[in-house]
C-alpha cells in the first residue's frame, strides 16, 4: 500500500485488510483454500486430519512467519502441524510438492493446471477461513482514465462465473 500512498503505483492487487481514507479498495473475488499434495503421496489414498498432520507442510510467508491463523486454529484443538519448509511465493511451491512428501494449502487459483494429472488435491481437513483479494488505487488516481479503464479490466478479468 505505501506504493499507492507514495504514488509509485497506481494500482495494486492484494489483500489489504484496512486501508485509509485516501485509497479506493474493491473486492475482487473471495479466495478459499486446499490442500495439495502429489498424486503418488502416501497420505492421498486415505486423506484424514491425522494423515495430513503426520507429514511435513509447506508454508507460504513473505516476511518468514512460521505460525499463521490454521496453526492457532490447530493448538485450540491441541494438534500442530510440522512446518518442513517456508517460502515467499505460492509459485515456489508446486515443483516441490512433485518431488517431496510434503503437503501445502494452497489458495485454489494458486494450483496449477495441471492439477488433475500431477497433484492430490482436498479440502482442508479443518475449517479455513479463506481470503478476500483486492484491487486498490490511491485518491489521487480516481478520475485517471487509463487507471480506471485498467482497474475495469482486471475487474472483468477476475469476475466470478
Amino acid at each position: 500500500m505505501d506504493g499507492l500512498t507514495k504514488g509509485n503505483s497506481d494500482l495494486a492487487v492484494s489483500v489489504f485488510p484496512d486501508v485509509d481514507a485516501s485509497i479506493q479498495r474493491i473486492e475482487l473475488l473471495r479466495e478459499t483454500y486446499s490442500v495439495a499434495m502429489r498424486k503418488a503421496h502416501p497420505a492421498a489414498a486415505d486423506f484424514t486430519l491425522a494423515r495430513w498432520l503426520a507429514f511435513p507442510h509447506i508454508l507460504v510467508s513473505g516476511r518468514g512467519e512460521t505460525q499463521t491463523p490454521l496453526d492457532r486454529s490447530l493448538a485450540q484443538r491441541g494438534l500442530h502441524r510440522r512446518v518442513g519448509m517456508v517460502l515467499p511465493s505460492f509459485l515456489m511451491v508446486p515443483p516441490l510438492l512433485l518431488a517431496s512428501d510434503m503437503i501445502a494449502m494452497l489458495p485454489s487459483r494458486c494450483l496449477p493446471s495441471n492439477t488433475a494429472d500431477d497433484f492430490a488435491v482436498f479440502a482442508p481437513p479443518i475449517p479455513a477461513e479463506g481470503f478476500p483479494l483486492h484491487l486498490a488505487w490511491h485518491n489521487r488516481r480516481r478520475g485517471d482514465a487509463g487507471v480506471q479503464h485498467v482497474a475495469t479490466m482486471i475487474r472483468d478479468l477476475l469476475k466470478p462465473e
